[in-house]
């Protein structure tokens, strides 16, 4: 007994002395060295540290060893390298190294620069892949016929959703080719890092022929046969090493290296699949790669990045919900390794937000966006672009929840830090510009956001290709804010602008050119140019008539213009004409009793009117009146409009009560809206007062004017007064003709 005490003592005093010891081996080398020169070449002298231990040196094999005393394995630990010229490529793998791990590390070195060379490459040709995919796509849609219809079919199975028609795929098509642009420089980076010296021959091969743009090759080489029997392969020869003695770590250590390779080939596979919006195949192979994972019991961190990508994948997919279900995943494996405060968290925690706003899970969204920005806010500079991110993806949830000031006020924040951190052309300043632009359009800061929408197109300007869809739409938003604030002269310069982009990359009938030019139509109307308004309506009529049901409301809209256009030109058969289309349209696709009603009624009203045929015009005003009466509340000012044009009616038609009657119930209506004394009451007196003459009403006729004068009098607007005394003038002659 007391032996095995003193046996006990001396285990727990040796233990004390001799705490557990962890070495971290690794090896440093030139990034694609034996892929450019057919030679590895290690890098000597590389300095290597970490924290909790000494810092070593790579010898002439570039190998080198930490030390770690004390530690317990599994735990993390950030390496860093330096060598003079030289630069990390792999610094992602470095910032968790797991202490124990069975791998050599592996830190590969490239000449400063070299790298961000090789991802520009390697972005011009993703980007002309994608666009060479999209060009082809759409030349199949515009034959409209069996081939045109397969094409839709392809990309509804692709973006997993319904499309109406080849212009609908055209227009989606282009969305995704401008969302999936804005993934490649990530992609381009990451395919760049890749070391080719330590990559399968099968991975070179299809890399390879990535590098020359054939896409469809690349995916052709990593044939998923293939890849599972050189898995199975890796698989067999970790278990023979498993039951060897003396070379069995060899071999499972070439398994594992074997199981890496074919991670990467999957990988790249996936996202040769993903630039050909193959999502559900791309999916299907991160899954897999998930599972291989799983199987293995490899790096937890990677595991998270793992169900990370499927996050972004099922996001481009539109499947939201699974989006979100992948970021939880990684959000809980990361959640146990890394700090509360660790910036991987708060980027998670984003894309999850995302995701839930996507989802329309808005408390959600806004509590993962709040935790993002607490961890940021705590360990980030107060001037970090991620803070501003934060911020932008904030306000969008305050904007969806109509509380615009508080969006406002997040979206300048953003500003600020954008403006000092970021290239004055980079595309996230004119993405900020933008989206403050519509914030203050919906506050109705017609000049703010007229100044900001205008500073977020002076980047896309000279940030994007000319014939972008992202400029034509920044163009069409400017020219609307500028109609709207009223200068038509520069909002025309700019829908033409718009215009001209759309013309270039659109099919000649596609539904958003008739858009454009229904735009520039009602700029030339502002501009009193009606013959141009009429000209690009029956441009965008021409389009409409073509691809839209003979019963479709924007059908309805373009007879209903084309017929306001040829009334403004006093061509009242042909106005008659197409409002009559334009009628026959609304009687199908509204209620008999709908405000759309009551406005074709008043419309066609105002036609007959205008042609001397005042018993039609009397009937049609009259069926306006009666459904704005049953629909609205008493007393609209709507109401007053009917009431205004049926007393004219029956003025025309010499049933002076009934005019008068008109008249006076209007009257009313513009005194309970803006009071005694205002201009409008002053023009209606008149106008009841030349109804009453012509009654030969001369009395009655002299005291409305007396009540109209005394208006006029205190009046401040001198273009106001001045037209109401011409009117009052005019009344007092009519009034000393009937006298004599």
């Amino acid at each position: 007994m007391r032996k095995d005490i003193l046996t006990l003592a001396w285990i727990l005093t040796t233990a004390s002395f001799y705490p557990q010891q962890i070495a971290l081996n690794g090896q440093v080398s030139i990034h694609n060295s034996k892929y450019n020169t057919g030679t590895i070449q290690y890098v000597e002298n590389a300095s290597i540290i970490a924290p909790f231990t000494k810092p070593s040196s790579s010898d002439t094999d570039g190998k080198f060893t930490l030390e770690f005393v004390g530690i317990e394995p599994g735990t993390s630990v950030s390496v860093q390298a330096d060598k003079s010229g030289l630069e990390i490529v792999n610094q992602y793998d470095l910032q968790m190294v797991t202490l124990g791990r069975k791998e050599m590390l592996r830190i590969y070195l490239i000449e400063k620069g070299l790298l961000a060379n090789a991802q520009t490459e390697l972005y011009n040709i993703s980007k002309e892949a994608l666009f060479a995919r999209k060009n082809a796509i759409i030349k199949r849609l515009r034959k409209d016929n069996e081939d045109s219809k397969k094409a839709i079919a392809e990309l509804e199975a692709y973006f997993g959703y319904p499309i109406k028609d080849r212009f609908d795929a055209e227009t989606k098509l282009i969305e995704k080719i401008s969302e999936l642009e804005k993934r490649l420089p990530n992609f381009a980076q990451d395919l760049a890092k890749k070391n080719l010296d330590f990559a399968s021959d099968l991975y070179i091969k299809a890399y390879e022929h990535f590098k020359n743009g054939e896409i469809e090759k690349t995916i052709q080489v990593l044939d998923t046969t293939q890849l599972n029997t050189s898995y199975l392969s890796a698989i067999k020869t970790i278990k023979e090493g498993e039951k060897l003695s003396d070379i069995g770590n060899s071999l499972q250590q070439d398994g594992r290296i074997q199981i890496e390779q074919i991670i990467e080939s999957y990988k790249l596979k996936a996202n040769a699949l993903y630039l050909l919006f193959k999502f559900k195949e791309s999916i299907s192979i991160y899954h897999r790669i998930v599972e291989i994972y799983l199987e293995h019991d490899l790096d937890t961190i990677e595991l998270a990045d793992l169900y990370m990508a499927l996050g972004y994948l099922y996001f481009d997919d539109g499947k939201y919900d699974k989006s979100i279900a992948n970021f939880e995943s990684a959000l809980k494996i990361r959640t146990e390794l890394l700090e509360q405060e660790h910036p991987d968290l708060a980027l998670l925690y984003s894309l999850a937000g995302i995701s839930y706003r996507a989802n329309s899970n808005t408390e959600k969204a806004f509590e993962y966006q709040e935790k993002a920005l607490t961890i940021r806010e705590a360990i980030l500079d107060s001037i970090h672009p991620d803070l501003a991110q934060n911020y932008d993806n904030l306000a969008g949830l305050y904007q969806d929840k109509r509380y615009y000031k508080k969006a406002l006020a997040l979206r300048l924040k953003a500003k600020t830090i954008q403006e000092k951190v970021l290239d004055s052309l980079d595309p996230n300043l004119a993405t900020t510009y933008s989206n403050i632009s519509v914030t203050y359009k919906l506050l109705g800061n017609g000049p703010k956001d007229f100044y900001y929408a205008q500073k977020a197109l002076a980047i896309r300007e000279k940030s994007l290709n000319p014939g972008h869809p992202d400029l034509a739409s920044s163009y069409n938003n400017l020219a609307i804010t500028l109609r709207k604030n009223g200068d038509p002269e520069a909002a025309l310069e700019y829908q033409n602008k718009a215009k001209d982009i759309r013309e270039s990359i659109y099919d000649s009938l596609h539904p958003v050119l008739a858009t454009s030019y229904n735009n520039l139509s009602v700029i030339y109307e502002q501009l009193k140019d009606y013959k141009n308004a009429l000209v690009y309506q029956k441009k965008s009529l021409n389009i409409r008539e073509k691809i839209l049901d003979s019963m479709h409301p924007l059908l309805s809209s373009s007879y209903d213009n084309i017929s306001k256009y040829y009334g403004l030109a006093e061509e009242f058969d042909l106005a008659l004409k197409y409002h009559t289309k334009a009628l026959n349209i609304t009687k199908q696709i509204h209620e008999p009793k709908s405000i759309q009603m009551a406005r074709s009624f008043y419309m066609l009203g105002s036609i007959y009117s205008n042609m001397k045929d005042f018993e039609k015009a009397r009937d049609a005003f009259e069926d306006a009146l009666i459904i704005k009466q049953e629909i609205l509340r008493p007393g609209h000012p709507i109401i007053e409009s009917s009431l205004a044009q049926l007393s004219k009616v029956h003025v025309n038609l010499e049933n002076y009560d009934q005019a008068f009657d008109y008249r006076l119930k209007g009257l009313e209506i513009i005194e309970k809206q803006h009071g005694s004394t205002h201009h409008l009451v002053a023009k209606n007196r008149l106008l009841l007062a030349t109804i009453l003459l012509k009654q030969n009403k001369l009395s009655e006729a002299l005291e409305e004017k007396l009540k109209a004068e005394k208006i006029i009098n205190d009046l401040n607007n001198p273009n106001i007064k001045a037209d109401l005394v011409d009117k009052l003038n005019n009344l007092d002659k009519e009034i000393a003709q009937l006298k004599n």
